[in-house]
């Protein structure tokens, strides 16, 4: 189906299956009738995910649908899922990778290169079709660089370091305490000289005016009540 025979193809239906949120929309003689946002899924993460997409299927009564979905990598399962879903929903339904439906959207199977960021990332581009390759979205746990997921853990984690002292002070971390409503407290700084070893001939008060004059000391203090 290309996207000029839409007018001529009864009531269609199409599904972008995401980390965040699915987007339903429902074409209807070239025009959009329905447009409505549904819960989020993924291949890998939602184990009822076909049951997901059988009832959004059921409901919407299409005369065919197509689904982009997360977490989908490759031809073969997508063809599964594909016929899995016609036969028991009693139409044609296309499944394919969501990096994928975001390239064939953009350029409605021309060249040219998507990179997007949200709940995750990739970027995929081609000719056409059968040449279309990807770049990353191997997921949250080992990439999605630069992706929602990816900035929020990266704050998170340079909030800790923080906390521990194992890294610069930062604004984020009065940010996210403030956000969650949770006060995390690391070693006491003021100890750090007893923990990585005494200067022979320091006085401990000495030591201790020393200490609060440096930038992570005086952040500290701004943080901890």
């Amino acid at each position: 189906m290309t996207i000029d025979s839409l007018a001529s193809s009864g009531r269609v239906l199409g599904l972008d299956v995401g980390g965040s949120v699915t987007k339903v929309v429902v074409v209807e003689g070239g025009r959009v009738v329905e447009q409505r946002q549904a819960q989020a899924g993924n291949l890998v993460l939602t184990p009822d995910i076909t049951e997901r997409l059988w009832s959004l299927i059921v409901a919407a009564a299409p005369d065919r649908a197509g689904v982009g979905l997360a977490g989908l990598s490759d031809a073969g399962t997508a063809a599964a899922i594909g016929r899995d879903l016609s036969g028991r929903c009693g139409v044609p339904v296309r499944v394919a990778a969501d990096m994928t439906v975001a390239w064939l959207g953009a350029f409605l199977g021309r060249p040219g290169i998507v990179v997007a960021a949200g709940t995750g990332s990739f970027a995929v581009g081609g000719h056409d079709l059968a040449s279309l390759r990807r770049a990353g979205g191997n997921g949250f746990l080992v990439g999605d660089e630069g992706s929602a997921y990816w900035l929020g853990r990266e704050a998170v984690r340079a909030a800790l370091a923080d906390v521990d002292g194992t890294g610069p002070p930062t604004g984020l971390r009065m940010l996210i305490e403030r956000q969650t409503g949770h006060e995390r407290r690391g070693c006491d700084h003021r100890r750090w000289p007893d923990v990585v070893g005494e200067r022979e001939g320091d006085e401990p008060a000495e030591r201790d005016e020393e200490l609060q004059q440096t930038p992570a000391s005086r952040e500290w203090e701004k943080a901890t009540p």
